[in-house]
């Protein structure tokens, strides 16, 4: 590789693992690093992210991703993001953190303030917030128990920023930030594309305390001084804002471009569908997408973690991706037992009509069938009665071609899977390269640098 290809730089702020990938103008991935988020737990529920170890994470990720590309920052043309929703921290008025970041699984406002439970229970919160549940994983949630619990601190703010505000402002020392991820805070309007006032009084939050939130894709400013320092970027170096990480790793594979839908089978079920126009349901969140469109983001709590339970519990000692495969051997097919439904890991999984052929493959293929029942819910969820020319596969499932055609099958919908192994950080340089100018819009650079790997085409209607 020469010291000449100009490179894009996109950064996955996930939840296990921040991802760090370069990326040339044909979309090819030259250069990856991957870190594991070690987060912290220092009373029971909490979940938090020191600050220093959030730099360090990335300085870390980055460095072994120009290592691998043999490239220097001086390459890099344009910068964006994927990320995280509702983990946040505060900040005083020298932007000094006052806080470590209190991410998204913290649950310490379990018990949910009723201020905030009056908020989530408006008749009309669905129509100005874009979906409808009441969590303690909420940021309101935890900011308002800040309030009442951390007077001492909440006192200091000068301004609360999630995790890729915070990003934003490092790259570009501006407080600017997107309202993809902002649209699962349950305080900003995506139809309006503002702030809440209601919600904002209600979560005791003033509008001057938070970023600026540009759509996803737009330029949000250029590399400064603390960008160079902590992570060794040149200066003036293209920033655009990112978008909540389902949201860019659709993008990554393709959606706008080869299709409207796409799902996410990884640690949970997710769904992304692109809608013209703004359409909120209890069934599932909306938010932004670019282009002036809008996503549709359903989910379901099995996932990855259901098929984990299982070999955990079963056979510590294979992996999952081995499970997944035996699964599919000759000789095992339905009939096969069926599953009751998890919710959360205090329940178990309960095999029914067990017989005594029925074997660990047998119990597998079960699971797997069930994620991929669940998965035809939540396309039937975002998208009631609409016909896809395909549905684009991200996440740990589209690595088997097994799983994928049983999803074309009982879907019957074609399943797409891409060249590209990292599809939200691929959606991170895809709004980069719209700051960088190499592409007008998101959809333009996804035509144009977006490859597709493999179609499953259904075989009809599966018989038992």
């Amino acid at each position: 590789m020469t010291m000449m290809t100009e490179l894009l730089l996109g950064i996955d702020l996930g939840t296990s693992y921040f991802k760090v990938g370069l990326f040339d103008n044909t979309g090819k991935l030259r250069g990856l690093g991957r870190v594991a988020v070690e987060a912290e737990y220092p009373r029971p529920g909490w979940c938090e992210l020191p600050v220093t170890r959030f730099h360090d994470l990335l300085r870390g990720a980055l460095g072994r991703a120009l290592k691998e590309a043999e490239a220097s920052p001086r390459q890099i043309r344009g910068v964006s993001y994927s990320s995280q929703a509702n983990s946040f921290l505060l900040l005083d008025c020298h932007g000094a953190p006052l806080t470590p970041f209190i991410l998204w699984p913290d649950t310490r406002a379990a018990i949910i303030d009723p201020q905030i439970h009056d908020l989530l229970a408006r008749h009309d919160f669905l129509e100005h917030a874009g979906f409808k549940m009441e969590t303690p994983e909420l940021a309101i949630a935890k900011l308002r128990w800040l309030q009442c619990h951390r007077s001492d601190i909440w006192s200091k703010m000068d301004s609360v920023m999630s995790i890729s505000d915070y990003l934003a402002w490092l790259l570009t020392g501006e407080r600017v930030g997107d309202q993809s991820t902002a649209s699962l805070l349950g305080i900003w309007q995506p139809e309006k594309a503002a702030w809440w006032r209601e919600g904002l009084d209600a979560a005791g939050i003033d509008s001057s305390r938070l970023s600026a939130l540009l759509p996803p894709g737009m330029a949000a400013g250029h590399t400064g001084a603390a960008a160079g320092e902590l992570f060794g970027l040149s200066l003036r170096t293209p920033v655009a804002a990112g978008a909540l990480d389902h949201v860019a790793a659709a993008y990554g594979a393709g959606i706008g471009a080869l299709s409207p839908c796409c799902d996410s089978t990884g640690t949970v079920l997710a769904v992304v569908c692109l809608a013209d126009s703004y359409d909120p349901s209890p069934d599932y969140c909306v938010g932004p997408a670019p282009g002036e469109r809008y996503y549709k983001l359903a989910f379901h709590s099995n996932g990855a973690r259901l098929l984990e339970w299982h070999q955990k519990r079963r056979v510590p000692e294979r992996g999952v991706g081995e499970l997944i495969a035996e699964s599919f051997m000759a000789g095992i097919a339905p009939p096969l037992p069926f599953v009751d439904l998890i919710e959360d890991d205090k329940r178990s999984i309960g095999f029914r009509d067990v017989l005594p052929h029925h074997s660990i493959a047998h119990h597998t293929r079960a699971l797997v069938e069930l994620l991929t029942s669940n998965l035809a819910e939540l396309v039937a969820r975002v998208a009631p009665g609409r016909n896809f020319p395909c549905i684009l596969a991200t996440g740990g499932g589209a690595h088997n071609p097994d799983w994928l055609q049983l999803k074309a099958d009982i879907l019957g919908t074609p399943f797409v899977t891409v060249t590209n192994p990292e599809p939200a950080c691929f959606g991170a340089a895809l709004f980069a390269s719209t700051a960088a100018g190499w592409h007008k819009t998101v959809t333009e650079a996804s035509r144009a640098m977006v490859k597709t790997a493999a179609h499953y085409y259904p075989k009809g209607p599966r018989t038992t």
